[in-house]
């Protein structure tokens, strides 16, 4: 059992395409269920609290959002967010997570491949910026998510509903597990 709830997840079950997007030269069968992963953006402020103890509510909460979004295959993030989760959880929190665990983290959650800011997505975050007037970190975390063609960014930063550009903010704590993914 992983450090997030679910078994296994590493880079090796990312390895399998099939599971994330099925291809077969066979014709489909009527009968069989369609399936359509909708990835999540989910913002370092997520997985901080499914490490942090200090509010045990948040943190069941961001676990079971995590254990969610592993079993669906349906996460995703960018460098910027795996930076400032390291960063977060073993400089800020107290009693904050070894190195050793959190680089054990990060490269658990290097299977959700994280989307690395360019120039194109920094171009974009300026935009955003200016037009929504965001933050440049957060407009960083909206461009990246809708890069990745994410429709909903799971974070508590921004306001919960908010549209951005057809990107859908969610708080996880006001948002039931597993509503759109």
């Amino acid at each position: 059992m992983s450090t997030w709830g679910v078994a296994s997840p590493t880079r090796a079950r990312w390895s399998d395409t099939s599971a994330v997007s099925p291809r077969s030269s066979a014709a489909p069968d009527p009968r069989a269920k369609i399936s359509t992963i909708v990835p999540v953006f989910v913002d370092t402020n997520v997985l901080v609290y499914a490490r942090d103890a200090a509010d045990l509510g948040k943190q069941a909460t961001a676990a079971a959002w995590m254990k969610h979004l592993w079993t669906v295959a349906a996460g995703r993030l960018s460098v910027q967010v795996l930076q400032e989760y390291y960063v977060t959880v073993t400089r800020k929190l107290d009693p904050g997570m070894s190195a050793d665990e959190a680089r054990e983290d990060v490269r658990d959650l290097a299977a959700w491949r994280p989307v690395r800011v360019d120039e194109s997505i920094v171009e974009s975050a300026w935009r955003l910026e200016d037009r929504y007037q965001l933050s440049f970190w957060d407009a960083l975390i909206v461009a990246a998510a809708q890069t990745m063609g994410c429709e909903t960014l799971l974070t508590e930063d921004l306001q919960h509903g908010l549209e951005i550009d057809g990107l859908r903010i969610a708080d996880p704590f006001q948002t039931p597990i597993g509503s759109f993914s």
